[in-house]
Order: C-alpha cells, then structure tokens, then sequence
C-alpha cells in the first residue's frame, strides 16, 4: 500500500525515483540570457559573476560584439530564476533595459563560473585606465597650483595685517 502511495506521489511529481541525486538534476537546467543595456565597461559581468557564484551556479559571462552580455549559467531552476531576477540591475554605472532568457537541458560542461574575456580586451583596458589616470593628475596638479596661489595671496594678507597693528 505504502509504496503504491509512493508511485503514485513519484508520477505526479514528475520525479523518477527516490534517488536524490536523480532528483535533484531533474530539477536542474540550463539557462542562456542575452543581456542588453548599459552592460560593456561597466563591471556588469563581474557583478554577474558574483551572484551566480552566491547561487552555487556553474558556467560563462561574455561581452558580445553588439554590446550585449551573453550569461549561460548552470544549477537548480530556482537559482536560476533568482539569478535571472538578480542581474537586472538598474544604478547610476549599469542599466539592463532586456533580458532575453530560455531555459535548456543541463550539459554538466562547467565546473565554475567564469568569465569570458576576448583578445586584447585587458589592453584595452588599462590604456583607458591610464588615460583617465593622466587626466586625473593634470587635474590635481592645476588644483594644487591654484591653491599654492591662494596661499601666498593669504600669507601677503596676513603679513599686511600683521604690519598695520
């Protein structure tokens, strides 16, 4: 009787046997996202990549040529959904405007979550960084300048005042 009852539960959840490691890639799927927005040069794979370790996910974050994001994770269908509802950020540096998303069988092809970086992107990088770098220091040098001038223009107030009493 019990284990009709059991078939019968098994059937109705879809599940196949009392296995819990069957079970549990029964519930697990792939999912691809194409990401759209405000999402290159923004540290958005990086944040992507932080949430989706945070769900125990496995699989890729990539840049696209038409400047989306292409995110194929790995995991739990529910993890995946929280993913998917995680990484449709809106700040003042990244901004999803669409996530286009399906839902595939499993591979089991990764064994983390990574991120995809294409030929010369590093380099691309760090001269963007040492531009922004040179200008931030053409900027303070002219506000320390300024400064040294409004310091003399005080130290001669001062002597002046100094003088009169």
């Amino acid at each position: 009787m019990r284990a009709a009852a059991c078939r019968k539960m098994r059937l109705l959840l879809g599940v196949k046997s009392l296995n819990k490691k069957e079970n549990r890639m029964a519930f697990m799927q792939r999912l691809t996202a194409y990401v759209s927005g405000k999402v290159q040069k923004t540290g958005y794979r990086a944040r992507v990549l932080s949430i989706a370790r945070d769900f125990g996910l496995k699989g890729y974050v990539q840049n696209l040529d038409d400047g989306r994001v292409k995110v194929v994770a790995e995991g739990e269908t529910s993890d995946l959904e929280s993913l998917l509802a995680a990484i449709a950020i809106k700040n003042t540096i990244i901004n999803v405007v669409d996530i286009k998303s399906e839902y595939s069988s499993v591979t089991g092809d990764f064994e983390r979550i990574v991120k995809v970086v294409s030929g010369g992107e590093t380099d691309q990088r760090l001269d963007v960084a040492a531009g922004l770098l040179t200008k931030l220091i053409v900027v303070d040098e002219k506000m320390l300048d300024e400064i040294r001038a409004i310091n003399l223009e005080m130290a001669a107030i001062h002597d002046e005042l100094k003088a009169t009493h």
